[in-house]
């Protein structure tokens, strides 16, 4: 239903996640660095553009 943007790779980002989750969750890397990983995500791997584009996707659907 949604289209990605076009600077969004999502399986850079989906394996980001999951790596950095197994981390936290393992006890590998402190949950206080938590808002460092929603940074890296937002910038690096473009996910806030994707959050945006996937909501003007939904509203546009009449979903959102």
């Amino acid at each position: 239903f949604l289209d990605f943007p076009a600077d969004y790779n999502p399986a850079d980002a989906n394996r980001y996640i999951e790596e950095e989750f197994a981390k936290f969750i393992y006890g590998k890397r402190p949950i206080s660095e938590y808002d460092d990983f929603l940074n890296t995500l937002e910038t690096s791997f473009k996910f806030k553009d994707w959050l945006e584009a996937a909501n003007e996707q939904f509203v546009a659907l009449g979903i959102g």
